[in-house]
């Protein structure tokens, strides 16, 4: 209690300093005659909405009002909500599983910006005056503290949630003492199709993200304003090597959160229902759920999507075949999920009536040890 009270007091301060004026998201550097269609400086939350609405990207400024200025005030709100409110444990979980799957939106802004560093990597013009005079333009960024203040304020309430719902168990524990050889078949055996579909859309889903990380996804074709085109320089991007273009401490959060965190999301998903286990527990549900809930691949490539709806107001991209990989990997990561987390709750639900069946006799137990309860029985069955 006293960890999640200091959780929700440091997001709370952590996001009240990172959107107050001045407070630093990214430095920009641009040499004239660039700086007219980028102006250089220090932007934070507040000057980036006005950089957008300046180049009318309108869609993701709406984006990062909702879900960067908006949404996470309102989601401790929620939070605070359900800590003091009487609710049933299914209401709190479904509750608690949607501010889950929708806290991490919240970051949209800090994808934004990590899309204009690759976007700006190692870009110039080479500029003529006269016949023999000329100069190098170049631009660049740097991330600024401000970016990790509001970082920390979102994870620190997406951790406040996980503890949440892992504080509101749903899913019961077998009864491990009369597991058998027959209870260890995979869950896939269980699950049927749902479990088969499962791992098909979890397999699809690695090979799009891993191909969407480490091929290049797009190449810069120049900077546009007023009708006028500014060529750049043509390099290739591919999101893996741009990471490890930016400061240590940014190039770590976004190694962990858009390559590790996703890849361990899909194999977990693959290997819980293929791999035999002696005894099928709660984990493998909430694993599954806590580990998409920290997978941030989605949301790049959503603000990735948005921007190139608007691309000619700004920088204009010529696309590779990877970024085709990042338009699929949007449903197909949110299908593997869902089916995935669907299957193995059938699975647990399955395995837990056929353990109770397997006791000496072949009928469910009477007594505390074993015994399931019958309401917590009803919620199993309902939600499989």
């Amino acid at each position: 209690q006293i960890l999640i009270c200091v959780l929700l007091t440091a997001s709370l301060g952590l996001n009240i300093a990172a959107l107050c004026p001045g407070t630093p998201f990214l430095l920009l550097h641009a040499d004239p005659p660039l700086d007219v269609f980028l102006p250089p400086g220090n932007y934070g939350l507040g000057s980036t909405l006005s950089l957008l609405a300046a180049h009318q990207l309108y869609v993701l400024y709406a984006l990062i009002v909702c879900f960067s200025l908006l949404f996470p005030p309102a989601k401790l709100i929620c939070i605070a909500i359900l800590l003091g409110k009487e609710l049933t444990t299914r209401d709190r979980q479904q509750a608690l599983s949607v501010l889950g799957h929708l806290g991490r939106w919240s970051l949209l802004d800090i994808y934004f910006a990590m899309l204009l560093m690759m976007i700006v990597w190692h870009q110039g013009i080479d500029v003529t005056i006269g016949p023999i005079a000329a100069i190098k333009a170049g631009i660049g960024t740097q991330a600024q503290y401000g970016l990790y203040v509001f970082h920390a304020s979102i994870i620190c309430s997406m951790l406040v949630v996980t503890m949440l719902q892992d504080l509101n168990p749903i899913i019961l524990l077998p009864p491990k003492p009369y597991s058998s050889p027959l209870s260890r078949r995979p869950l896939l055996f269980y699950g049927g199709v749902r479990s088969a579909l499962g791992v098909l859309l979890s397999c699809i889903t690695l090979v799009l993200g891993l191909c969407g990380v480490l091929f290049p996804v797009f190449e810069i074709v120049g900077v546009e304003q007023d009708g006028v085109t500014v060529p750049l320089n043509p390099i290739s991007h591919n999101i893996a090597r741009s990471i490890f273009e930016t400061t240590p401490i940014f190039a770590t959060d976004m190694l962990i959160s858009i390559l590790i965190t996703p890849t361990a999301t899909m194999l977990f998903c693959i290997g819980i229902q293929l791999i035999p286990l002696s005894s099928a527990e709660r984990w493998c549900y909430t694993t599954i759920r806590y580990l998409s809930e920290w997978s941030m691949f989605d949301v790049y490539a959503f603000a990735f999507i948005v921007y190139l709806s608007q691309e000619g107001n700004l920088i204009s991209l010529k696309l590779k075949p990877a970024t085709y990989c990042m338009f699929f990997y949007l449903p197909f990561m949110v299908g593997a999920v869902w089916m995935s987390e669907m299957s193995v709750r059938r699975a647990l639900s399955a395995r837990i009536r056929e353990a109770a069946l397997e006791r000496p006799g072949g009928s469910r137990p009477e007594g505390p040890q074993g015994a399931l309860p019958p309401a917590s029985v009803h919620i199993c069955a309902s939600k499989a």
